[in-house]
């Protein structure tokens, strides 16, 4: 017995990952080109570059620093991932060259303070000692309180005079407070023209480019949503646009932390609700696509995305949000898993269709949310990267190649029934040209060969004409002779029209007398 199931075609699946391998290729050589590759001064290339890979390392509450290598990960040293802590570090210098120098670091935490030499150069902490139990307004920036669990390593680049510089030894205090990932990357230290380009690479890559690659989702998710709108019964792709949106605008909102645009709680409490939302969209497309949303199964997921949504009010009051979103993710990731575990076993069963890049986009999209929980939680390296914020553009490409494959479909369907319409009119054509010819050819015949019996008809009524003497006999005679007349008149018209159908003579347009048109009718009838 042979199976009827039929593999996807290969297209359906490398498509989109080629096209979002083109776009991410074509992004990485765009940084490269912007990037100022330039010649050094005499100035700076005569100064050190300095790798500090050490440093002493002071948690709040410790008696005493402890040495550590960098980068350093908080919690993979048994520490928690988030708290107030300061690395000193020490880097000796030949001489001072009068240039303008920086430190380079890949991450650390955007709420820090750092001291050279005892001088404040970023931030308002006091470094040399454990960050301050103020509040976080009294970290690194001015302005409203940002949400705690913003503050995270990120690249940062600090340019420093070379009037805070001396011969010898240079004390570098960094106090730094975490509200995730707690730890930090190590330190390149010399001429600013020395790091630039590098900084500009590593920055690209951790911010850069995600921003630019969720900017773009987003605005392709704005023309899912829009030709949702248009068809209300294009669910499928009116779903993907509304959570693949939701998840590049938190992304890019991450990636914009710095604005102040919330205040603590309701930053807090907004990206708690992003995130459920977005993990509950997913699990919601993917029973579309398993065409298995029936509200047996829908209600209960968005239940518990409801529910979770609010218990996030009351650990924003009570300060919990950490352990809230320790707990309620990985339930969020258990309740997706097995909705797509049903769309797989659904697209298996609908060979041929176009959806192996949809639900490869949302288990690309499940799979990055796995890695990022376990990012959150201290368990990957300092060093490690989001990745949603590449996962969900991504994601988008696979929906609108999806799109495009269905519209490539359409307009060659529609190829297709034109040229079979074409061929089926030709068809027609022939046909109605060929029996409009034989009714042609048949009128002629006919009206030749009828020709035939009525003259002899009207033979026969003259002989009888001679031999009738009574009055009354011969008008019936006369009335008979003027029918075969008429007959003979119609049958010689059947002839013209078939002459004129085969274009063999012209019609002449004339006056002619209506009365005896009229009186051949009257003998007709």
């Amino acid at each position: 017995m042979t199976s009827t199931a039929r593999s996807l075609p290969p297209s359906n699946w490398l498509a989109p990952w080629l096209l979002a391998l083109a776009v991410t290729v074509a992004l990485l050589l765009a940084a490269g080109a912007t990037q100022a590759h330039h010649g050094l001064s005499a100035a700076a290339a005569h100064a050190p570059v300095i790798h500090i890979e050490q440093a002493d390392f002071e948690f709040e509450g410790d008696e005493a620093p402890r040495r550590v290598s960098l980068p350093d990960t908080w919690a993979q040293r048994g520490l928690t991932t988030h708290g107030r802590a300061t690395y000193h570090m020490t880097v000796t210098l030949g001489e001072v060259t009068p240039v303008v120098w920086a430190l380079r670091v890949d991450r650390m935490s955007n709420r820090h303070s750092l001291r050279i030499n005892g001088q404040l150069v970023s931030g308002s902490a006091a470094a040399g000692g454990d960050v301050p139990k103020g509040g976080v307004d009294q970290l690194a920036g001015s302005g409203a309180p940002k949400p705690s669990h913003l503050a995270r390593p990120v690249p940062t680049w600090i340019e420093l005079s070379p009037q805070l510089l001396r011969p010898g030894l240079n004390h570098i205090d960094l106090a730094v407070e975490h509200g995730v990932r707690g730890g930090l990357s190590s330190l390149w230290f010399g001429p600013a023209e020395a790091l630039v380009d590098d900084y500009a690479s590593a920055e690209y890559l951790a911010a850069g480019l995600p921003r630019l690659l969720n900017a773009a989702g987003l605005a392709m998710a704005g023309l899912l949503l829009l030709l949702w709108w248009r068809r209300p019964s294009e669910r499928l792709l009116g779903g993907m646009g509304g959570l693949l949106g939701l998840a590049c605008l938190r992304n890019l909102s991450y990636f914009a932390a710095d604005s102040n645009t919330f205040d603590h709680a309701a930053g807090d409490w907004l990206y708690h609700v992003m995130q459920v939302l977005t993990a509950t969209g997913v699990a919601h497309v993917a029973l579309l696509l398993a065409r298995r949303d029936s509200p047996g199964l829908i209600r209960p997921i968005w239940a518990l995305g409801a529910t979770l949504v609010l218990l996030g009010v009351p650990a924003g009051m009570q300060g919990w949000f950490q352990p809230l979103r320790t707990w309620s993710y990985p339930v969020l990731l258990l309740m997706v898993v097995p909705t797509l575990a049903l769309a797989i076993a659904a697209l298996r069963k609908e060979a041929g269709q176009p959806r192996g890049a949809l639900i490869t986009g949302l288990a690309a999209l499940t799979v990055a949310s796995g890695h990022d929980y376990l990012c959150w939680r201290g368990m990957t390296s300092v060093m490690d990267v989001y990745w949603i914020p590449y996962a969900a553009p991504m994601a988008l490409l696979a929906t609108a190649s999806n799109m495009i494959h269905r519209l490539v479909t359409a307009l060659r369907d529609i190829e297709q029934l034109n040229t079979g319409l074409e061929r089926r009119v030709a068809t027609r054509t022939r046909d109605l040209e060929a029996a409009n010819q034989a009714k042609s050819r048949f009128i002629a015949a006919a009206s030749h060969d009828l020709r035939q019996p009525a003259v002899a008809i009207g033979l026969l009524v003259g002989v009888l004409r001679e031999q009738v003497q009574g009055q009354a006999q011969r008008a019936m005679i006369d009335r008979v002779d003027d029918a075969v007349a008429s007959m003979e008149g119609l049958l010689a018209g059947l002839l013209d029209l078939s002459r004129l159908e085969a274009g063999i003579v012209q019609p002449r347009l004339s006056d002619f007398a209506l009365q005896p048109l009229f009186d051949a009718i009257a003998a007709h009838e």
